[in-house]
Formats: C-alpha cells, structure tokens, sequence
C-alpha cells in the first residue's frame, strides 16, 4: 500500500492524522506544479516554487513539532493525574476504575506514538520525492536534522 493511500486510510479513521494527511498532499501538490515548471525549461519559475515549497514545508516541521509537544504536554499531566489517582485508591471499585483509565491512557500513548512515526515517515518521504522529482534537495530541512525533532524524539513516552 502506498503511503498515501495508508494515511488517507487512517485518517478517516483518526481525526488527529486528518492534518497529516492534507498537508502531505498539499506538499505533493507543490512538488507536481514544481516538476512541470522545470520539464519547461522555467528555471526562474523552479526557483520560486522551490522557496515557496521550502517555506511550506518549514510551517509543516513547525506544525508538527507544535503539535507533539503540546500533545506531550497534556500526556504528562495525564500521567501525573493518574499517579495521583492511584495514590488515594482505597476500595477494589476505585482500583477497577484506575486500571480502565490506565488502559485507555495506552491507547492515547499508542496513537500518539503512531502519530508520531506518521509525521516523521510522511516528512522523509516528502523530502525523498522532492529530491526524485526535481533533482535538487531542500537545503533548509536536509534528512538528518530530522531525527533531532521533537515529533521524532518518543523518549518521554518510552524511558
């Protein structure tokens, strides 16, 4: 299955990766208009394209990196709420009931972990189509400064 029929797929089915999903295209998008510009010999129209996919994409990392921590940040409350709830659990009900919450606080984590290779996978593939398509690479996001992003960095999650 192709990536962007997978994302499509489920962000239907998750509304936190609908955002992914239009954005990836949109940046498809820009990479197609970029591609026929320079098949036309319009090397100064390339170039405008190329800064206004370079922008683009700037406001995509942005935006990811926005997002992952401000989900991060209501994560870690989540977590502390729950330490605390359990810290005052005296009766089998309440254990019950702590024990449903931590196994929907999984969830949260998984999605959100799965949101997180999403973004990243979507970024990399992104950036290797522009390079395929257009023979040049976006100086300002090259691959390896991706794995330093904080939508990329699941250690609060894992440690």
């Amino acid at each position: 299955m192709k990536f962007c029929q997978l994302l499509r797929s489920t962000a239907r089915h998750l509304p936190e990766v609908q955002e992914l999903s239009r954005q990836y295209k949109a940046l498809k998008k820009q990479i197609r208009r970029m591609q026929g510009v320079l098949s036309q010999g319009n090397f100064q129209g390339a170039n405008e394209c190329e800064d206004e996919f370079a922008k683009a994409l700037g406001r995509h990392l942005r935006y990811l990196n926005e997002t992952f921590v401000e989900r991060e940040e209501q994560i870690v409350m989540r977590l502390e709420a729950l330490e605390e709830e359990s810290r005052g659990i005296s009766t089998p009900e309440g254990c019950h009931l702590l024990i449903r919450r931590c196994v929907d606080f999984h969830g949260e984590l998984v999605l959100f972990m799965h949101w997180s290779m999403l973004a990243y996978t979507g970024m990399v593939k992104i950036l290797k189509k522009h390079r395929k398509k257009t023979g040049g690479t976006v100086e300002s996001v090259p691959i390896e400064t991706l794995v330093k992003q904080p939508f990329f960095s699941p250690e609060v999650l894992i440690g």
